[in-house]
């Protein structure tokens, strides 16, 4: 039954399935590699592939539109299915086109995990609480009278200095920024810090260190502001090449057409790599 996407959601065969087995060095060839140009909601220049055990996760990310979904849904459709076997579905992005990325304005320091009930004991018995996050120094913070963990976000928002993050992103009475972007703010059981020149919290001189308390410390995750770029096309074999270093695939197929050199440079990139066209991606038979 062909669609109007061009795709046989039918054109499937039968084959042989190797059942999982355990061992450190065993590579099952069940995970199949399906590549594809559509982005969806997922590839953003950062992430190049993702892991399906079924089509719920494929939709939410594709959409129902998508060849992606189309393709996907005949993988999961087969009997037997390679996911019964200990295999997955890995989509695979091929930047096909150049893809532009937005500058990232600020600097984004995010905590540890953290239990926000017990550490607002501890703090309301912190008057003159203190750290150094990069370029931005705070002093003297008073979390005596914080009743909700939100006191305490408000306590360490009311302490920057005037004008911060930035002076084009001006905050309002509260310091935050009247764009929306909260200087700190409470995620997730993480504190997330977005602002100007971060770094891992340190310790002022003065006061009681609290940057380890919020998880600020040498355990938070910083991500320093990028100004735009242009990731350049790639070739499809410099697609596979780099999604199969960083995922566990052992088969793969392309649901986009490629041209005859395109499918030479593949075959010859398949002869001197370790991959192996497993026969659970001959149950994708639609793709290039």
């Amino acid at each position: 039954m062909n669609n109007n996407l061009g795709i046989d959601i039918e054109n499937v065969v039968n084959v042989q399935l190797l059942k999982e087995q355990r061992g450190a060095n065993y590579d099952n060839i069940n995970h199949v590699i399906m590549m594809t140009s559509e982005t969806g909601a997922i590839f953003d220049g950062k992430t190049i592939y993702a892991t399906y055990k079924n089509i719920v996760g494929v939709k939410a990310d594709f959409g129902i539109t998508s060849k992606t979904y189309q393709l996907a849904t005949a993988f999961f459709g087969t009997s037997p299915n390679p996911i019964g076997s200990g295999g997955s579905l890995i989509i695979g992005h091929w930047r096909k086109t150049d893809l532009t990325l937005p500058a990232v304005e600020f600097d984004t320091l995010t905590g540890s995990e953290i239990d926000s009930n017990a550490l607002l004991k501890t703090l309301r018995q912190i008057e003159d609480g203190s750290m150094k996050i990069g370029e931005l120094t705070l002093e003297n913070l008073n979390f005596g009278d914080a009743v909700t963990f939100s006191d305490v976000i408000n306590v360490l928002n009311r302490s920057l200095p005037a004008g911060y993050p930035s002076a084009e992103n001006k905050p309002n009475d509260s310091n935050v920024p009247t764009n929306g972007k909260s200087t700190f703010a409470y995620f997730d059981k993480h504190l997330v810090v977005s602002g100007k020149g971060l770094a891992n919290a340190s310790e002022v001189g003065t006061g009681t260190f609290i940057g380890n308390l919020l998880g600020l410390g040498d355990s938070a995750v910083l991500a320093k502001s990028t100004p735009s770029q242009t990731l350049p096309a790639q070739s499809p074999d410099e697609a596979i090449t780099d999604v199969v270093a960083a995922s566990s695939g052992c088969g793969y197929c392309f649901i986009d057409e490629v041209s005859n050199d395109q499918i030479l440079k593949l075959a010859s990139y398949s002869e001197r790599s370790t991959l192996r066209v497993s026969g659970a991606a001959a149950l994708l038979r639609g793709c290039s």
